[in-house]
């Protein structure tokens, strides 16, 4: 009888310790209690997510601090670095930064720098917080000036990059006065003078619009204004510059020191008409002064006009 007690006792005691203890008066409704949960759920992820969205997306960690240019040779790496950078300075997804490692896209940066640019080569990676812009320049060898801006143009007559305003200066300075931009004189010594006349210019009297990676003169075109400048000052003639119509045509005609023009064709021998101009100044024109163009084009019928 005393167990049978004992385990009704034990009994009671185990039913009360696991009811509840709460006052009746002061219990939420289920509902409300499973929406607090929920709310408390949400609310958590919310505040995971946004922090995974600072941690990869904001964080200084991941940021891209240097832009660095390597294979140059002529250009100049800072204009190609504030190409880099400007770029770099907008958001991916209009929310993440350009410059965070996790979403910078080198393709289209590559994209970029090409239209702004004109390279025989580029790669685009990134080292650790570093981007690494590898190139390969067009070798220049004539320059192209149209509606007042000059461009370096390669062997193929494609347009590598504009030169800075300074150095247009240089192309139609004459030494008489000191060179000016906006205004401003340009103190010297200028180093790249020698450099800049040392490459035919070519003036274009068509206002078409020039652009790095367009083509504005075809090869052999290129070639024959080289040579002509090469034969021209082996005979003693000194070019200022050449002028073409417009970009298309093979005629052109050559600006020389000495006050009088030499019409030519890009495509056609030259070597023979530098002879045929050489013939006409020793046998037909005792003084050049006088001289007013000579037209070379028509192979041995050459024709000069006087002032």
């Amino acid at each position: 009888m005393g167990e049978k007690k004992d385990y009704l006792r034990k009994e009671q005691f185990r039913r009360y310790r696991a009811r509840p203890f709460r006052n009746p008066y002061f219990q939420a409704p289920r509902r409300e209690r499973r929406q607090i949960k929920q709310y408390a759920v949400v609310a958590g992820a919310l505040v995971m997510i946004v922090g995974l969205i600072y941690l990869f997306g904001f964080a200084s960690f991941w940021n891209l601090r240097e832009v660095r240019v390597l294979g140059l040779q002529f250009m100049s790496g800072a204009d190609i670095v504030k190409a880099a950078d400007e770029e770099m300075a907008g958001r991916r997804y209009l929310i993440f930064p350009e410059r965070n490692r996790l979403f910078f896209n080198p393709d289209h940066l590559k994209e970029v720098l090409s239209e702004k640019f004109s390279f025989a080569e580029l790669k685009v990676d990134v080292e650790r917080g570093t981007v690494v812009i590898e190139v390969k320049e067009r070798v220049s060898q004539v320059l192209w000036m149209t509606n007042n801006v000059a461009y370096f143009v390669d062997v193929f007559g494609t347009i590598i990059r504009a030169l800075p305003a300074e150095d247009v200066v240089f192309l139609v300075w004459h030494g008489s006065n000191q060179p000016r931009v906006n205004g401003q004189v340009i103190e010297g010594p200028y180093p790249r003078l020698a450099y800049l006349t040392s490459l035919p210019l070519i003036v274009v009297e068509d206002d078409a619009e020039a652009v790095p990676g367009g083509s504005v003169l075809t090869e052999r075109g290129v070639a024959g204004i080289i040579a002509m400048a090469g034969r021209l000052e082996n005979s003693g003639l000194t070019v200022k510059q050449f002028i073409v119509e417009r970009r298309d045509s093979v005629w052109a005609k050559a600006l020389v020191t000495e006050g009088f023009d030499v019409l030519f064709d890009t495509a056609g021998d030259i070597e023979s008409q530098v002879g045929y101009l050489m013939t006409v100044l020793d046998k037909n024109v005792p003084d050049r002064a006088l001289l007013d163009y000579v037209d070379v084009r028509f192979g041995d019928h050459v024709y000069f006009k006087l002032k």
